[in-house]
Order: structure tokens, then sequence, then C-alpha cells
């Protein structure tokens, strides 16, 4: 005797239109599938309820993978905790995803970010460990730790692994040393945008720099002599 299938597995059966036969053996995993997509599918939520949702505190796995799927740009202006299961989903946006609240991520959440395919703002980001800055430093485009006033020199050597475009506009002092490990960010460019002295040692380590732009827009009152030296760069600086 064939076992009944629960209810809302029969109801869901008029909701879906099957592409192909359907084999005894796989029919129960296909229709559980199709009932699942249908029940929490992103488009079950209006426009003005996922912009609503962009203002949360909290997001649940299947309200984040409803942003994911809208298919463009997300800001969560008041999300401050990121857990493991939600970045999970927000690592599908395929556009620029800006997280401004939040103030540390763990490793876990760190490599979930890690594979975004689009841009990916932490500007809220106050403290990171060299195995966080492992994992975001994969990003493929830009990567904004505006708010970062210190980093290590370890630190600072795993996001010089960075290709896309890096902003590290919160510091604002650079050693010898800083300046040569992030020289070797071989990027499409290096934004330094809050640094407004530079030694000249210093500016010698950072006319090295490996990628494309260098940013340095306090750095527009240096003495000459300073000036000069930046602009050995292989590549743009902008004093702007």
């Amino acid at each position: 005797m064939t076992q009944a299938k629960p209810e809302w597995v029969c109801l869901s059966l008029q909701m879906i239109s099957w592409t192909e036969p359907l084999t005894p053996l796989h029919m129960d995993f296909e229709i559980e599938e199709q009932c699942l997509k249908a029940m929490f599918s992103p488009s079950s939520y209006s426009d003005r309820e996922l912009d609503e949702l962009e203002q949360a505190e909290q997001l649940t796995p299947a309200q984040t993978r409803a942003l994911a799927h809208r298919g463009q740009s997300i800001r969560l202006e008041n999300l401050k905790h990121l857990d493991e299961t939600v970045s999970r989903q927000l690592m599908r946006c395929q556009h620029e995803l800006n997280l401004p609240a939040v103030t540390e991520v763990s490793e876990e959440v760190a490599f979930n970010l890690g594979h975004c395919p689009g841009f990916l703002k932490l500007s809220g980001l106050r403290t990171i460990t060299v195995e966080v800055a492992q994992w975001i430093s994969r990003t493929p485009h830009w990567l904004d730790l505006g708010g970062l006033t210190a980093i290590s020199i370890p630190v600072a050597r795993q996001l010089a692994q960075h290709q896309g475009w890096l902003s590290l506009r919160g510091l604002t002092h650079l050693s010898p040393l800083m300046a040569q490990t992030l020289a070797t960010h071989a990027g499409r460019g290096l934004s330094l945008a809050g640094v407004r002295k530079l030694s000249q040692r210093a500016a010698e380590e950072l006319c090295k720099h490996r990628g494309r732009t260098l940013r340095l827009a306090a750095m527009g009152n240096c003495p000459p002599e300073v000036r000069a030296v930046l602009h050995k760069h292989h590549g743009e600086v902008l004093f702007r």
C-alpha cells in the first residue's frame, strides 16, 4: 500500500508544472524541492517589504535570501551582527553589498563574504584579524574597509592580495614598513585617502605600488619633494 503524501504536498502539486516525467525514485524529492521553492520564493515579498527589510536590525536566512535574489544592491543600514547563516545568503548578492553597521566579523562570516561576486563595503569594521583579512580579500571588485584606523603588518600583507579596488581611507599615517607592505598590492587601485603626511622614506616605498592607481586625496598639499617621489609610481596617482 502506497503511503499517502502530506496534505501540503498534494495541495502544492496544483501550483507546480513539471517539465519532464518523474520516476517513483525521485518524485518525492522533486515534489519537496518545488514546494519549498514555492513557499519561500523571494517573489512572496513586495518591493516595499524588501525596502523595509533593508532597515531591519535582524534578518532571518529566508528574508536575506529574498533580498539577495532581488537583483540589485543591498544596503543594510541597521544590521550590526552578522552570523554565518545570514552571510551565506548575502554572498549571493550580485551587486553592491553595503554593511555599514557591522563592526566585526568572524572567520566563518568572512569566508562567506569573500565569495561575494560584487562590491563589498564594510566601512563600519573597526577591528580585523589576519584570518578575516585573508578571506575578505578574495572579493574580486571593490573592498571598502574605510572604518579601520589601524592595521597590523600581517593584516596589511593579507589585504594586499586583493585584486580589485582596496579602500583603507581610515588610515592617517603610514610607517615605511606599512607603506612597503601595502605597495605589494597589485590590484586595480589602492585608496589611502585619509593619509595626510608621509615621510620621504615612506613615500619611496609607496611609489613602488604595483596596482594601477594610487589615491592620496589628503596629500594635495604635501611637500614638493614628497610629491616628486610619489609621481614615480608607474600608474596614476590621484591627489583628490
